[in-house]
């Protein structure tokens, strides 16, 4: 923490203080020293101004545009990531010379950050009064007396809910508690919001699935738990044990070597539904026109990227080249599931385009709620997508994934993975490198990303690789989309066969993986799709 504590005084000794940066860590800077009480005078960016939501109102100027005035000197605060620093701190000198001073807030300290806003928002609301009736507080007591009667303490920490992706962290934690089992410790784990916005505070990108999150020895803390965990917090203190320490980089980087070995072990589920929440999904699912069997699909579109990623313009302008499918290229595979008595079920909270398609119900415009979500994922067949946080979902029930245009080959910067060679197919975005006439082979995909560091936001610092060498993304076509998609469904009733060079293709793609000196940062344990393999033969080479 020394380094914030730097930063407070750099930001006390600076008349003009300014903060530079408009993507994700600026939305975390920003109302970490409103909190302190040190809210810079301006925003300064790289590229067009976005006019962000995170400044309140506080003026934004792109670096060349900004009315320097003669004769001050300004702080400049650095919010954003480490792979930007050296190109941006070249841009102020441009334009400031020797009348600025800059603070270089490493990815670690904006953690640090992080850790210390939430351990005071959580003690701060912890410590807030309720009025608590008397039925409530014998039944709190009751409770309490309970957890007492079977636990020596509760053990509170953070648990990252950033957004809908980290629902896979639930998983993590719920083996993590079966392992240690006889610590006597009850675990209260309370989210943690990236960025800071306390509109997201215990409730996380989906309400009602952070309410499912609860097991015997185990619970997330949300604005319905609260009132209880206040109670027992201001009644007795002590009984409490709180691990503050967050360090999100060190926390992926475990998690993804934990799935990695377990990946073939992890299976069940970790929700699951009362007879009253099943009779309401199957009567909600009837009126939106789903009937029998069905497999729900995603893609990430263009009005995802322009809402969520307003302030990133860079960041969002690679975001659509690499990650963006276009939602038309998915009708033909959505048509051809009807052959295996599959309907096709549109997911997403937030899209663009409304579809009226064969064999296919548009439900995330149509009657979309958190609830359903859930059950939706909980009753599906298999989920065909391109990687995204909206998995996680699917992965809470085990179900199997189709995974389409995938990208980043050796790390993830905003969803995680928990794929299984078992359950799970997918293939890869094709990398054209205009230079030499030909595509990247998987080899040299991860050579390229073995620079990158699992400390960073990864998928923008493997974009920016790419991007450096000249690389053209290439999305999946129609028909690859469409045989991944029938290969899963064949694999689940029974009638897809592997031909001998299949095998001996899959074996040569495991042959990769396995062998790569990034293999507990590669996230993609699927089988590989068998016609994507046949007919991209450089891909193994």
């Amino acid at each position: 923490m020394i380094q914030i504590e730097k930063l407070k005084e750099f930001c006390a000794a600076h008349e003009h203080l300014l903060m530079y940066g408009a993507g994700q860590f600026a939305w975390t800077v920003f109302p970490f020293l409103g909190t302190r009480g040190m809210v810079p005078e301006a925003v300064i960016v790289s590229g067009q101004p976005a006019t962000p939501t995170f400044s309140a109102g506080v003026p934004e100027y792109r670096v060349a545009d900004f009315p320097k005035k003669p004769g001050e000197r300004y702080g400049i605060v650095l919010a954003l990531q480490e792979i930007f620093h050296a190109d941006v701190q070249a841009r102020i000198r441009e334009k400031f010379g020797e009348a600025a001073d800059v603070f270089v807030l490493r990815d670690r300290d904006v953690e640090h950050a992080i850790a210390l806003y939430s351990t005071e928002r959580m003690f701060e609301r912890l410590e807030t009064k309720d009025d608590v009736s008397m039925e409530e507080a014998a039944a709190f007591e009751a409770r309490m007396q309970e957890i007492l009667r079977h636990h020596i303490g509760v053990r509170v920490q953070f648990i990252d809910m950033r957004s809908i992706g980290c629902l896979l962290a639930w998983v993590y934690w719920c083996e993590q508690r079966r392992k240690q089992e006889g610590d006597g410790l009850y675990w209260l784990l309370w989210p943690v919001a990236q960025p800071l916005r306390k509109e997201l505070e215990l409730k996380g990108a989906n309400a009602y699935i952070l309410e499912k999150l609860s097991m015997p020895g185990m619970e997330v803390v949300t604005e319905q738990r609260l009132k209880f965990w206040r109670y027992f917090y201001q009644k007795d203190t002590a009984s409490f044990l709180f691990d503050t320490n967050y360090a999100l980089a060190d926390w992926i980087k475990q998690m993804d070597t934990y799935f990695w070995r377990r990946n073939e072990a992890i299976g069940g589920t970790y929700l699951s539904f009362t007879e009253e929440e099943e009779q309401r999904g199957r009567e909600q699912a009837e009126r939106l026109g789903i009937y029998g069997t069905f497999a729900c699909f995603s893609t990430r579109d263009n009005l995802y990227v322009s809402k969520v990623m307003k302030y990133q313009t860079d960041v969002a302008g690679r975001s659509i080249r690499y990650r963006a499918y276009p939602l038309g290229h998915l009708r033909p595979a959505m048509k051809s599931l009807e052959a295996h008595g599959l309907q096709a079920v549109r997911m997403g909270a937030m899209v663009g385009e409304r579809i009226n398609w064969e064999n296919t119900i548009d439900y995330a415009h149509d009657g979309r709620s958190e609830f359903m979500d859930a059950w939706l994922f909980g009753h599906c067949r298999f989920f065909a997508c391109d990687p995204s946080g909206i998995q996680s979902i699917s992965w809470l029930f085990s179900k199997p994934n189709a995974m389409f245009n995938v990208t980043i080959q050796t790390t993830r910067g905003d969803y995680g993975a928990m794929t299984t060679p078992e359950r799970d197919l997918g293939i890869f975005k094709k990398y054209w490198l205009p230079s030499e006439h030909r595509h990247l082979t998987l080899r040299e995909m991860i050579r390229a990303e073995q620079r990158e560091d699992v400390h960073t936001f990864a998928s923008v610092s493997a974009y920016t690789t790419y991007d450096r060498m000249g690389v053209v993304p290439v999305d999946n076509t129609p028909e690859e989309v469409t045989e991944l998609v029938t290969e899963m469904a064949r694999r689940l009733d029974g009638t897809m066969v592997y031909t001998e060079e299949d095998e001996q293709l899959q074996a040569r793609y495991r042959e990769i993986v396995d062998t790569t000196p990034m293999k507990h940062n590669f996230p993609w344990i699927f089988r590989a799709g068998a016609h994507f393999l046949r007919t991209n033969p450089w891909f193994l080479e």
